[in-house]
């Protein structure tokens, strides 16, 4: 396998491939690992992957687009490759190599909005920031993105984050208040980059702190009577400190008056979170004598009648989310699976989670403690 890696992919060293290996996680070892337990899905993306090349049009369409908006566009190459898995869109400078085995679903234009997002990200100067900064610098992204593909994300993506924030904007907005002020470079708190996410009106949503930067650009852009200014000032705008992108929320005029003055009173410091009122416990299964029951219960909010499969995907399947032979079984409002525990090595954690209709991966419950990498774990003793 690494013989076949390395001479037929690795040692070939297109410009993509260079650009690849330079990041984190893209030895053959990792390689090898991540084909190993990702072969089924791996096998199941494959046309879509190859079909980036029907994307193209598309995609040179909308950059053209995007230049007409943005005389300042500075061009780069675009590097569609298959990874290891390790991210999606990776902006190098001005080029953008994109992980096609990360993106790929089954949309006939599934490349693009990736593009465009990441794009933004090749305009923009990048830095190490905290929260406040982090959020707006991709929101940004998302919103600059929409703004050049012409399609709201919330209808192109009726599941994702900007859907459900336009339905839930007041309470979010009250949750990132109490972490906006927060100075700690590169902490999260779940908001930001596929984490477990934020419990908003009784239902966990990922990435929540993009729809909140969405936001405040989609403010700063109405509110100017200069939209090519408007959206040259943002693109260019230097996030260097918690200050600079506090201005930036000033200037936007997000929000209602009392908002307002929320955001010119803010001063920022270390901040810790300390959930003292969640107990923090295994979520999704149980082991009982010799079986591991895992089990999905449909979250406040989710319109169980829309639900016509619910699937274990995990480290030990492939991470499939069609395969029919890990379809739970559905009572009442809970769906459960069973699998014999002589099925797993011991000593050995395996990662999993559950999939809505093949295609909805399910958001980690804030209370589960048996999480790694954004996904629930569970350990064969």
């Amino acid at each position: 396998q690494a013989f076949f890696l390395n001479t037929l992919y690795l040692d070939k060293e297109s410009e993509g491939i260079k650009h690849l290996k330079s990041n984190e996680g893209h030895t053959v070892p990792e390689f090898l690992k991540f084909i190993e337990e990702t072969k089924e899905r791996l096998e199941q993306i494959r046309p879509y992957t190859l079909s980036v090349t029907n994307q193209k049009p598309e995609i040179d369409r909308k950059l053209a687009y995007f230049k007409q908006i943005y005389p300042a566009f500075v061009d780069g190459e675009i590097f569609f490759v298959m990874g290891a898995g390790v991210f999606g869109g990776r902006p190098l400078g001005r080029n953008l190599v994109i992980g096609t085995e990360v993106v790929a679903t089954n949309q006939p234009d599934f490349a693009v909005n990736m593009v465009l997002h990441e794009y933004v990200h090749c305009q923009q100067k990048l830095q190490p920031t905290a929260l406040l900064s982090q959020t707006v610098l991709e929101g940004m992204a998302d919103f600059v993105a929409e703004l050049v593909d012409q399609t709201p994300l919330a209808k192109k993506y009726t599941e994702g984050h900007n859907a459900f924030g336009l339905k839930n904007e007041k309470a979010i907005w009250q949750e990132f208040k109490k972490f906006m002020g927060s100075e700690r470079m590169g902490e999260t708190f779940d908001w930001l980059y596929g984490t477990k996410g934020r419990s908003i009106n009784g239902t966990v949503m990922r990435d929540l702190g993009y729809f909140m930067g969405y936001a405040f650009c989609k403010s700063y852009y109405n509110n100017a009577p200069d939209k090519t200014l408007a959206l040259s000032e943002m693109i260019n705008y230097d996030f260097n400190s918690n200050e600079a992108a506090k201005a930036f929320l000033i200037k936007s005029g997000y929000g209602n008056s009392e908002d307002k003055k929320f955001i010119e009173n803010l001063k920022f410091a270390p901040y810790a979170e300390i959930k003292r009122d969640i107990v923090l416990k295994e979520i999704g299964y149980k082991m009982i004598e010799k079986e591991v029951i895992f089990t999905y219960e449909v979250p406040k909010g989710m319109d169980a009648s829309k639900i016509q499969t619910v699937t274990l995907a995990g480290s030990f399947n492939g991470w499939n989310p069609a395969n029919k032979a890990f379809y739970m079984k559905k009572e009442g409002e809970t769906y459960t699976f069973s699998v014999l525990k002589s099925t797993f090595e011991k000593d050995k954690t395996y990662e999993f989670k559950f999939v809505v209709n093949n295609s909805q991966w399910q958001n980690i419950p804030e209370n589960a403690k048996n999480v790694s990498g954004g996904n629930l774990t569970f350990k064969m003793d």
